[in-house]
């Protein structure tokens, strides 16, 4: 008991000591067993850490004492041979001080550390060290959990904080998905796999999303000059070729009045481009108009973007009259079979066909 008193004294649960030194005996065995349910087994510095952390593993039931049933199903655990029945009594016969036919934690102490014998029993030492090890393990094993969670935690967190400021970025326009990004871009006349495309290409980490940074890469890469912007709308010979081109012109038309201003001019270019100045724009507005009136009608839009030079006098005027007369028919046509509306739903179509399409980075052209 005087081992234990100190033992409490030192470090281990400052101030009951004077509480202890007044109990009776049976008050202390209470306490001894109130401390036991408290003890950080993790935190080994001491012989009496090791005593009670053993204590701990016998009194499997947790009531404060060991039982000889308990004590004898631990050692025989340990090495059956060694420990037989007679054996184990006589264990309890010699430490088992107050003979209720159980180990209260000063008896099982007197026995493990070996007092009044010439040495402690080999079992007993084995027993702690053994019990010293499988607790450090414990702790390890704990410390490693708590820091797995730790980090799980932080993680999670982490994600949460990625997530709100991508909402915020996507409230403020600055972060598109794949969806709305390609029918953006379908409704300005572009081929939804042309949309596809390039998403693929400006979706750097992979999310699905655009943010502002990939979308400024993006534009820089793929329109960043008058000629990459004509390379995305697709060329084909013959009439096909200027039907379709007339298609575009019909949606980036959104007034519906036949001309171009440069108000609508701006707000396509700058789908393809948000980097793009007003200053461009209008530099481009202007070589687009031929005739210099400040718009730029179907016929001036064909020149610009099939050829992007403005249109030479033909020395048969007839042939060219034939071709606006063309031009302005597949304009009427166009407005008359509502061919941008089905044009647009192609972004629908295509929208998980090339969800997975991806394509390596080209150089940006000049």
């Amino acid at each position: 008991q005087a081992i234990l008193v100190q033992h409490i004294a030192d470090a281990r649960w400052p101030g009951l000591w004077l509480q202890v030194l007044s109990c009776s005996v049976r008050a202390w065995h209470s306490l001894i067993s109130a401390m036991l349910g408290t003890l950080d087994f993790g935190d080994i510095q001491t012989l009496g850490d090791e005593v009670m952390m053993v204590f701990h593993e016998f009194d499997t039931d947790h009531n404060g004492i060991v039982s000889v049933v308990e004590f004898k199903r631990v050692l025989q655990k340990v090495d059956s041979q060694r420990w037989t029945d007679d054996k184990v009594d006589s264990v309890v016969h010699q430490f088992d001080k107050d003979g209720d036919g159980s180990f209260q934690l000063t008896e099982f102490w007197s026995w493990l550390c070996g007092c009044g014998l010439e040495a402690p029993d080999p079992s007993a030492v084995a027993l702690r060290e053994k019990a010293v090890a499988a607790c450090r393990l414990r702790r390890e094993m704990a410390d490693t959990r708590a820091k797995e969670e730790e980090r799980r935690v932080r993680e999670r967190a982490e994600v949460r904080a990625q997530e709100g400021q991508k909402q915020k970025e996507r409230d403020f326009g600055e972060r598109v998905d794949r969806v709305h990004y390609v029918q953006e871009h379908v409704s300005i006349g572009l081929d939804a796999s042309v949309a596809h495309a390039m998403f693929a290409r400006g979706d750097d980490d992979g999310d699905g999303e655009l943010d502002k940074n990939e979308r400024r890469w993006l534009a820089g890469d793929t329109a960043s000059t008058v000629d990459q912007v004509r390379s995305l709308f697709h060329q084909e010979p013959g009439d096909v070729g200027l039907q379709k081109i007339v298609e575009v012109f019909n949606m980036w038309d959104t007034d519906g009045n036949g001309t171009l201003t440069g108000e609508e001019f701006s707000h396509v270019l700058k789908i393809l481009n948000p980097r793009f100045t007003q200053k461009t724009v209008d530099v481009i507005l202007a070589a687009a108009d031929q005739n210099h009136d400040g718009v730029v009608d179907v016929v001036e839009f064909v020149d610009w973007l099939a050829c992007g030079k403005k249109k030479k006098k033909s020395k048969n005027r007839s042939l060219q009259a034939k071709r606006d007369a063309k031009i302005i028919k597949f304009l009427e046509e166009c407005r008359a079979g509502g061919a941008a509306s089905g044009r647009a739903g192609d972004a629908d179509v295509l929208i998980n066909d090339n969800a997975g399409d991806d394509a390596d980075r080209p150089s940006s052209s000049a």
